[in-house]
């Protein structure tokens, strides 16, 4: 993992009003680093702490997504297919 890369990614996102918390793991490459214990647990209270509330299911008993989401525009619905 190239860490100047990433920090300027950090900084960047910072910059434009993102909230973005970077967890380096010194000598993890990114598919191993994030399954680490202590970071997933950084990782789960990240997206706790801006997870978004799901709309009601409808009558159907599924949840809805937004009209413009990328998933509503491909067709791909709750069952994961179109």
């Amino acid at each position: 993992m190239q860490f100047e890369a990433s920090k300027a990614m950090v900084d960047h996102a910072k910059a434009k009003g993102v909230p973005v918390e970077w967890l380096p793991v010194e000598g993890g490459m990114h598919v191993d680093a994030w399954a680490l214990p202590d970071v997933m647990t950084k990782e789960f209270d990240f997206f706790d702490k801006y997870k978004t509330k799901q709309k009601k299911a409808g009558a159907t008993g599924r949840t809805t997504t937004r009209k413009g989401s990328a998933a509503a525009k491909s067709g791909v619905g709750s069952r994961g297919s179109k």
